[in-house]
Formats: structure tokens, sequence, C-alpha cells
């Protein structure tokens, strides 16, 4: 088998020459092979033409909501430079609180760390 595979390429490859072998190689499979082939070929480009239609409709509906996430973007950066601290947003890591909506962390007050960890919302604990 090996010097079948050397003698086929032993000589240079001219384009009659692979002219030859792809024709040979085409050739190896019969006509009711082929047609049902190019059948599957004809129904498999008609899949691939309404893959299209419905890329095209998912990439204007991108285009549509483009400027709604633009606006998002504009609002959040505003919210975060002016960010109030929301209770439902800071996380207490040992040490300090960390605001989850903009990423800061804040120092405890001195005077709560002294203080029972019992705090009331509307507790004035600034003196």
């Amino acid at each position: 088998m090996e010097t079948e595979t050397q003698d086929l390429f032993a000589e240079p490859v001219t384009p009659e020459l692979a002219a030859k072998h792809i024709a040979a190689v085409a050739a190896h499979h019969g006509k009711n092979e082929k047609l049902a082939w190019k059948r599957k070929v004809k129904k498999m480009m008609g899949l691939i033409d309404e893959v299209g239609v419905v890329e095209q409709e998912i990439l204007e509906l991108v285009l549509k909501k483009q400027p709604t996430l633009d606006e998002i973007a504009i609002l959040r950066a505003e919210m975060t430079k002016e960010c109030i601290h929301p209770k439902d947003h800071l996380v207490h890591l040992t040490t300090c609180l960390m605001c989850k909506f903009c990423d800061k962390r804040i120092s405890i007050p001195r005077i709560l760390k002294a203080e029972s960890p019992e705090v009331d919302e509307g507790e004035d604990v600034s003196q």
C-alpha cells in the first residue's frame, strides 16, 4: 500500500493529473447517489436562505433596541455617580459595607461599631 501511495505522488502534479485524480474520486459513486446528494444540497441551500431571513429580522430587532440600551447606560452611569447606596444594595463585608450598585466600599462609622448591631433605619447616629 505504501508503494502505491509513493508511486501516485512520484510524478509532479500537473493540472491535468489533478483533474484526472478528481474525476476518478468523483466517479466512485453511482448516478442515483449523486442525484440524491444534489437534492440534499439544494434543500440545505434553501434552509440556509431561511436562516438568512431570520438573521436579518434579528439584526433589525437588535438595531431597534440599541437606542433604549444607550439610554439605560447613560442613566445607569448617572445613577452610579450620584449613588445613594440603597439598603437593598448594601452588603456587609466584616470591615466595611459594599454597595453592589456602584461597587463602592463604605467604611462603617465608629459610633456604629461600638453600638449593638440593632440600629433602626430612622435613628440618627451622627453626633
